[in-house]
């Protein structure tokens, strides 16, 4: 492990804000090998876990495993993935700066949005899928608890993967932490989607 790695993790981590990460290092099914079953190794931990664990995580990274990083629990963020450059562009211009921006592989990106403040389930999965749809991103991807990648590792997609075998690394492009401009009127706007959804479900005659 390099320090740069360490720096890109502990960069991205303060942006995140989380008390309390949860970690996964999955490991893909091999081609050609029946015998090779996808694998995802869970870990829970505390900020200074994370970091103590960063040649760990390295270690896993190269013999073969993904890592990806999400809060524990309800949380004040959103995950928007698999956007361009363009797109990210967009979000600054229109008042939707993200906290954390990850090129995930050349010339795509994850941004991760503060609300500034903590949302719950339904209406974290509602402003995902929001922020995806206006700004192009994967809408199967979003929702209030998707994993996101740890920058500083490197993405072993086999897609991806160069002739002489090397995988592209996950760049920290942005790491701020700040909350978007946009917030509080996205999140009243949202709540009454919601509110609304809700009333019209307790109005609908059951049927049994």
């Amino acid at each position: 492990m390099n320090n740069r790695t360490r720096v890109a993790v502990e960069r991205q981590v303060t942006a995140m804000g989380a008390e309390v990460i949860e970690v996964g290092l999955f490991k893909p099914r091999v081609p050609g090998d029946s015998s090779n079953e996808p694998e995802m190794l869970p870990r829970v931990w505390d900020r200074e876990t994370l970091l103590r664990s960063v040649s760990w995580l390295s270690y896993q990274n190269a013999n073969g495993r993904n890592i990806y990083v999400r809060p524990k629990g309800e949380h004040h963020l959103s995950l928007v993935d698999d956007l361009t450059a363009a797109a990210v562009q967009k979000m600054k211009t229109e008042g939707f700066t993200p906290a954390l921006v990850v090129e995930t592989s050349p010339g795509n990106f994850q941004a991760w949005l503060n609300h500034g403040q903590v949302l719950p389930k339904q209406l974290s999965t509602l402003a995902a899928r929001t922020l995806a749809e206006r700004f192009g991103g994967d809408r199967g991807a979003a929702d209030w608890r998707h994993f996101g990648r740890l920058a500083g590792l490197t993405n072993r997609k086999l897609k991806h993967r160069a002739e002489d075998g090397r995988y592209p690394f996950v760049h920290l492009v942005q790491a701020t932490g700040q909350s978007y401009r946009a917030a509080e009127n996205l999140l009243q706007k949202l709540s009454a989607q919601l509110s609304e959804r809700q009333r019209i479900q307790r109005a609908a005659p059951h049927t049994g």
